[in-house]
């Protein structure tokens, strides 16, 4: 838990069993959320590298809820 290993694992799993949900969209867009960490994603990613809160699935769990709602705004649900 001392760093946030890039390899999938338990965060990766829970995040693609969300997104599972909104189909492919979801997923690309998580990809792109997860290595470019902009925004708030990428605060929360740095907080523990920087001596803060261990946030080791908290930016991958916001990220997944972005990348559901582009989905779901994507795919024009109504």
């Amino acid at each position: 838990m001392q760093e946030d290993s890039s390899t999938y694992g338990i965060d990766e799993q829970l995040v693609m069993s969300i997104l599972g949900l909104y189909g492919t969209i979801s997923w690309t867009n998580f990809g792109f959320l997860d290595r470019t960490k902009p925004g708030i994603i990428g605060e929360l990613n740095d907080a523990q590298k920087n001596g803060g809160r261990v946030n080791t699935f908290i930016d991958d769990l916001v990220a997944a809820i972005v990348a559901a709602a582009e989905a779901r705004i994507a795919h024009d649900y109504k």
